[in-house]
């Protein structure tokens, strides 16, 4: 708690502070606060799109908090951000995409970020990326193949 005091103190101060964001965003999942961890992560991303940190985080927290399909399209945006991968995302989904609002995911919509990292994971055999290793957690997390997810 000491550390989320100091990080509102700090976005309060300078409310453009990209890190102040996503630290405060990271402290408050830390403390199983995922609304207001939401609310700090998506701060940050309105002024840094492209923070894959907070990006992942965020697919964390919304996985928390059983919105399922936001959890995936944060998923996709992080691949899609992330210069090492942008180029397995399609332009446009494979399925139609669902108003960001929508919590619950679609089989197909699961299947399809699913397939995306595992895609990630297969680019680089010489390389395990954690980062992707994290996103097919959260992944098999979405579907309650948690022995699947404890694998990662």
């Amino acid at each position: 708690p000491a550390a989320v005091l100091l990080f509102e103190v700090e976005v309060q101060q300078h409310p453009d502070s990209i890190e102040g964001w996503q630290y405060l965003g990271s402290s408050q999942a830390h403390n199983e606060q995922e609304v207001s961890a939401i609310a700090a992560l998506e701060r940050c991303l309105q002024l840094d799109p492209g923070n894959l940190s907070a990006l992942q985080a965020l697919a964390v927290s919304y996985t928390n908090e059983s919105s399922q399909s936001k959890a995936c399209q944060t998923l996709r945006r992080w691949l899609q951000a992330n210069p090492k991968y942008s180029s397995l995302v399609p332009q446009k989904p494979n399925i139609p995409q669902k108003p960001f609002m929508y919590s619950f995911m679609s089989k197909e919509e699961h299947e399809e970020i699913t397939s995306l990292y595992l895609r990630a994971a297969q680019s680089f055999p010489n390389e395990i990326d954690s980062d992707i290793q994290i996103g097919l957690g959260v992944l098999f997390n979405l579907s309650n193949e948690y022995d699947k997810a404890l694998s990662f």
